[in-house]
This record gives C-alpha cells, structure tokens and sequence, in this order.
C-alpha cells in the first residue's frame, strides 16, 4: 500500500463494521460470520470464510481511505 494510515483507516472502519453487524454476504443473517481482509496491488480484499463472497475496496489513495469512512454498510459478493 501506498500509505501505511490508509491501512488503518480501511481496517478500522472494516472492523467497526463487522462490531455492529454490517458486513453482508450470501450466509443466512442469523449465521455465524468470518472474515477476512487480505492485501492485494489494487487494494484490500474482504473475504467471508464461510460463503466465499468478498469484495476489494481501493486503498490507492488518502481520498479514497476517508470516503470509505462514511460507509455505513459493506456488501459482499
């Protein structure tokens, strides 16, 4: 990553996320969830152990770390 403060910034919203329930994926909503974030070249990828269903949220830039602040929810696919 470019910046190791972007790092913080998207595990930090990426575990308040998971805190307060608001990680979806394909798993039932009464199920157990396990994720996983994962360093990839364009960005950090969440994966459920579970279903399988992930997303990779763009970490190229300070811009795009503070925008992902304002997320309320993060869907998996």
């Amino acid at each position: 990553l470019p910046d190791p403060q972007i790092l913080e910034i998207v595990m930090f919203v990426i575990n308040d996320l998971d805190a307060e329930g608001k990680i979806f994926c394909k798993c039932p909503p009464d199920a157990e969830h396990e994720y996983d974030a994962e360093i990839l070249p364009e960005g950090v990828r969440v994966t459920c152990q579970k279903c399988g269903a992930s997303r990779v949220l763009p970490t190229n830039s300070m811009t795009e770390a503070h925008e992902f602040l304002n997320c309320d929810a993060l869907y998996l696919e």
